[in-house]
This record gives C-alpha cells, structure tokens and sequence, in this order.
C-alpha cells in the first residue's frame, strides 16, 4: 500500500535558489501592491514586486472593479447633489485623495481610458482594464520597480521577528527573495498568514477571536464579479428610460438619482445606476470608456470562504451561469440590449478572508464618529456594506458630508519587525474592513506602507517605530490629502 492516500501528510525537502536581496519587496501586485512599490521606489528604495498573474492591477484589470470613493461623501441625495456640484467648480475643496492614487486616475482620464463622475477623479471612475495594465507597467518602469510575474508566494525565510525572504512557486522553481523590509498586498494576506500574525477569518463582532492559523469561520461577505457586456445600444436604453423612467430604481446610497444619470449621460459622462427588466428583476449599470460597452454587477448568495478550494471554484462557475442568464434576459427584455453579449466574466471577486491583527484595530465606531488619529495617513468615505452593525454602534450616526481617518498602525503587522500589510488585509474589524477593502482606500493605504518602507529601510527601525510625523509630512509633500 502506498504511504501517499488522501487526508496524509508529507515532509518535501525543495531545493531552493536565493535569486536576489532587495530593500523592500512587494508581495501582490493590485491597486495596493502597485501604490505601494511605486511610492517606495520614488523615494529612494530598491523595489521588487513578485505577482502571481501575468499582468498588474489586481482586481481593476481582472476584476473590472472601479476605482471607488474619491470624494467627500454626502449621506442623502441633497447634500450629494451640492458636492458633486463642488466638485465640477473646484475638485479640490471636496477631494478627499491625492498623491499616486490620483495622478493614475489623471492619467487614465487624460489618456481617455477612463470615465468619472461629472467628468472628474471623484466618486466613481471607471477605467479600459488594458489601458491600465499598461500604465501600470509603465509606472513602474518610470520609479525603477522590478516586477516579476507568474510569482506566487509559498513559503517564508524567518529569523526571530523578522521575515528574512521569500519563497515563491515559479515555473523555473522555488525561488527566494531576501529583503530587509516586506509589504504584504496579496489581499488574503498570503505573507502575514505564513509568518504567523494573528487573525481573524472573517468573524462577527461577538466573535472576534484572533490566533495563529485558522480562526474560527464566520459569515463573510459574498463574492461577486463585475462583468462586461458588449454592443450595448445605450442611446436607445436611456430613451427608452425617458419613456418608462419607472425601470429607473429609486436612488441607493452613492448611485445616481434619475435627473442627474440624464444630465449625465447627456454630458458624455460616467452614469451609475440601478435598472429594472419588465419582470422586476435589478440590474447595476455602469458606462465605460468605449462606446457600446457596459460593466454589470452580481453577487452570489450566500457567505463563501475565499481560502475554500471548492467554494472558490463554485464561485467561478456560478459568475459565468448568473452572468450568462442575466444579459440572456437583458437581451430578450430591455430595449438597447437586444445584440448585447457577454464580453467576459473575470476572476470572482473575493471581498472578505483574513483580517490581521496590527498595532491597532480600526473598528465601526472609529468610522462612523470618524475619529481623528495622530498617526492618520489617509481618509476614506466608503460606506458601510457589512451587517447588522450592534445598535448601540449605529446610534453613533454618520454627519452629513461624512469620511473616516485611517491610522498608519493598522498597516503594522503585530509580532513582526519588518511586515507591513496594504490592502484588504489590514488591521481592522470586519464592519470597519468593509470600508477599507473597496480601490482607492487600498491605494492610499499602498501609498503609505511604501513610502513607510522606505523610509525605514535608511534608518533600520522596526516598522511599529517610523517616526510617523515625518511620514505624514512627506506624505502631504507628495500629494496625499491627511
């Protein structure tokens, strides 16, 4: 009988080449990944980003996400109207980001690969996924990164508190990566989970019990995708919309309300909103850089746990069925769909695994009475998207015009001199990460635990120690709004 059956364990000696050392390395290339390796490098680091697709962006270039959440936030239609009409006199008075998250909206727009609300960098932008995975490319060329795909992370090289490298699955083999200091962007947290900082998978406030290895399984977010659908006559959909303006639902927190998607669209800008088929059945509508394509949206049912081999693959195939059968009964149903096709279904969006225990825990309360931090490093006015939040949390209430700070200590891993987490993995309660997971926040949070890194490969500090005023000073030179 062989000693190799299913459920057994083995012990593998794999021969491994130290490729090179470096300064700060980066492990994921998404929105945060990117920011992140882009901000080190400008300010003096030797760089390498290690991905383990073909290509950078993360979830805006295999996802279709958009970048999301700019702007000052108002929390009813009247005061959202006045800020978006702030934002097409004078951007800056209601701009809530700056720095590398912005230039790359920027160029996007200027490149006419991108699309915003009232034409601008601001609530919602969406963007061609090609043109990005280029700028992205060429961003890294300009601040000197060195980017090695089809790299997935395996295992570590750890010496007491410190991560000494990085192992990486690769077709050429196992490879490893020294470095003095790492930032973990993977967005489950892949580096931090093998260097055993505590975590929490995906519990409710009663439940919140972080340790080593797995934590308790809870309810997590659903998984969802953002799909493209070709040869869409929207012309003809928004006339038809004129006609029947009852197929236009009413206004969710952040979407369009029906005067504004006309004025909109009628200005060639970016339109989102919630659409209705005869039968009843809601659909979200997004314009797109190229005329006659739109981005869609579905979320499966359900909580799904990301690190679940089946449940993931349940997930893939379920996106492409619900995808496949939504714009079957667009096409059949909604005037300007009648030629409309799938144009791809891109990797299932995962919004929620691990959630890592750094020097402090952002949690609901810190967003909803926006607490100020000495440490902040950035803002962010993504709404609150995780339920039920406990009633005496809710009575905090959100003013109007709303945002939250973020600590630069959620970005530091606790238990590990040299790891800092960007992205979905940071420090926070599940509540409060469903405010920090979505684009722009992972951006701004990039742009901080780079230049952090920087910064702390000259001095030879441990991470929890940057002396964090001079980081938000040079934070505020390079553009970011604290």
């Amino acid at each position: 009988m062989s000693t190799y059956e299913p459920g057994s364990t083995f012990i593998q000696e794999v021969e491994t080449t130290v490729a090179e050392k470096v300064a700060v390395l980066v492990c994921g290339g998404g929105t945060a990944g990117c920011v992140a390796a882009i901000a080190a490098a400008r300010n003096g680091a030797d760089v390498l980003l290690l991905e383990r697709d073909h290509f950078l962006g993360g979830m805006m270039t295999k996802g279709n996400a958009g970048l999301t959440k700019y702007i000052v936030h108002g929390t009813d239609a009247d005061e959202q109207a006045k800020i978006v009409e702030k934002l097409r006199a004078n951007p800056a008075e209601v701009q809530l980001v700056g720095g590398i998250p912005l230039e790359i909206t920027h160029r996007l727009l200027e490149g006419k690969a991108a699309m915003g609300t009232a034409g601008t960098g601001a609530s919602y932008v969406y963007t061609d996924s090609e043109a990005f995975k280029i700028l992205l490319y060429e961003m890294m060329q300009e601040a000197g990164v060195r980017v090695v795909l089809h790299s997935m992370v395996c295992d570590l090289l750890v010496e007491g508190n410190a991560v000494m490298g990085v192992v990486t699955q690769t077709k050429a083999g196992r490879l490893a990566y020294l470095c003095d200091y790492v930032i973990d962007a993977t967005g489950d947290g892949d580096v931090a989970a093998l260097a055993g900082v505590p975590f929490a998978l995906g519990v409710g406030p009663g439940d919140a019990v972080h340790k080593q290895k797995l934590a308790p399984l809870g309810q997590m977010q659903n998984i969802g995708s953002m799909f493209r659908i070709g040869n869409v006559d929207f012309d003809r959909y928004i006339d038809h919309l004129r006609e029947h303006p009852e197929e236009f639902s009413p206004q969710r927190f952040g979407l369009m309300t029906y005067v504004e998607m006309l004025e909109a669209y009628a200005k060639g800008e970016m339109v989102i909103f919630i659409g209705t088929t005869p039968s009843g059945r809601q659909f979200q509508v997004y314009n797109y850089p190229h005329p006659g394509v739109m981005i869609g949206c579905i979320s499966l049912g359900g909580s799904r746990n990301g690190l679940d081999l089946s449940e993931l693959t349940r997930a893939e195939y379920d996106v492409m069925i619900e995808t496949r059968d939504l714009v079957a009964q667009l096409r059949e149903s909604v005037p300007g769909f009648e030629r409309a096709f799938v144009l791809d279904t891109p990797k299932a969006g995962v919004r929620e695994t691990r959630h890592f225990r750094g020097e402090y825990v952002l949690d609901i309360a810190d967003v909803l009475t926006i607490r100020e931090f000495e440490d902040a490093i950035g803002k962010g006015c993504h709404p609150v998207d995780i339920g039920p939040i406990p009633d005496e949390v809710e009575q905090l209430g959100q003013r109007n015009a709303w945002y939250f700070n973020i600590p630069y200590r959620i970005l530091v891993a606790t238990g590990c001199d040299n790891l800092l987490l960007a992205g979905r993995c940071t420090s926070a309660t599940r509540e409060a990460a469903g405010c920090l997971r979505p684009t722009v926040p992972c951006m701004i949070m990039g742009q901080a635990a780079g230049t952090a890194a920087a910064m702390l490969s000259r001095s030879g500090q441990a991470a929890r120690d940057v002396d964090v005023q001079t980081l938000r000073n040079l934070l505020r030179e390079q553009g970011a709004v604290l």
